[in-house]
């Protein structure tokens, strides 16, 4: 698979995403409309007030979806490894998708909204998140490009200097002048046969004719993520960072979805036993 193909998939499951979360936001912002209504409090200062809370959680849930997603596609990229555009590419599709100022968001309300972005309250708060949704992604995705950097050298490598990754996954820390470190992370039969379960449960709901109401991107999605999980454990030495990252990308795509209920909770029966 080339380098990009696996960030045009994330961005496929992303919009689906994002589009679901404007209409919740939508929903929000009228709900609120009308609980103030109803208690007499409608007015421009006190309505843009509560709209500055669903509008910067607004841009931090789209912070984090597109990051985490972003993420998970680039660790579970089959033959991805670190070439010096990785971040900048990375950045770039998480960019496409925030905000590129107060007005878009307030824009998604509809045309009752007013002129809130004149609301220096709002404002500031919808560009504190507008930060901190940056500044997340700044760390992730560094964490990322380390972590391919790592999987570039030989585990049994000599350095010559002190190292000290612990945030990436698999940490590995080494210190000493001539510091050398091997890996292997093992997991049980019983770890095996209860991720199984899982990758099977969601398996059987996800490929069922009843599945053709879930949006064909997060099916697709799905299914490529068990057919990386069997793969993994099918190993004689299945990566945990793998499966954990495998896990994690079925838990957050089952979210809200009804009829995957049951095997969200094998799902995370799964993750705990990692």
């Amino acid at each position: 698979m080339p380098d990009k193909s696996f960030i045009e998939l994330a961005k496929q499951e992303i919009r689906v995403k994002i589009r679901q979360r404007q209409d919740q936001l939508r929903e929000e912002y009228q709900r609120l409309k009308n609980e103030m209504a109803g208690r007499g409090l409608i007015s421009p200062g006190i309505l843009a007030s509560g709209a500055s809370k669903i509008m910067s959680q607004y841009i931090l849930d789209i912070a984090s979806t597109s990051l985490e997603t972003l993420i998970r596609y680039a660790y579970t990229a089959p033959n991805l490894t670190y070439h010096e555009n990785i971040s900048g590419d990375l950045t770039t599709a998480f960019e496409s998708f925030m905000p590129k100022d107060v007005q878009e968001v307030v824009n998604l309300f509809g045309r009752q909204s007013g002129n809130f972005s004149n609301d220096a309250h709002l404002r500031d708060k919808a560009n504190r998140a507008l930060e901190q949704g940056r500044t997340l992604a700044h760390s992730e995705i560094g964490r990322f490009v380390l972590y391919l950097e790592g999987q570039a050298t030989a585990p049994t490598a000599s350095v010559p200097f002190s190292v000290q990754n612990i945030n990436s996954p698999g940490t590995v820390v080494q210190t000493g002048d001539h510091a050398t470190a091997n890996v292997t992370q093992t997991i049980t039969q019983s770890q095996q046969e209860t991720i199984i379960k899982a990758l099977d449960a969601v398996d059987a709901v996800i490929t069922s004719p009843s599945a053709s109401s879930i949006d064909e991107g997060i099916r697709n999605n799905t299914i490529e993520l068990i057919s990386t999980g069997r793969a993994e454990i099918a190993n004689a030495t299945p990566n945990k960072t793998t499966l954990k990252t495998v896990l994690m990308g079925l838990q957050n795509t089952t979210q809200g979805l009804a009829a995957l209920e049951g095997a969200r909770q094998l799902i995370n029966a799964a993750l705990s036993c990692l």
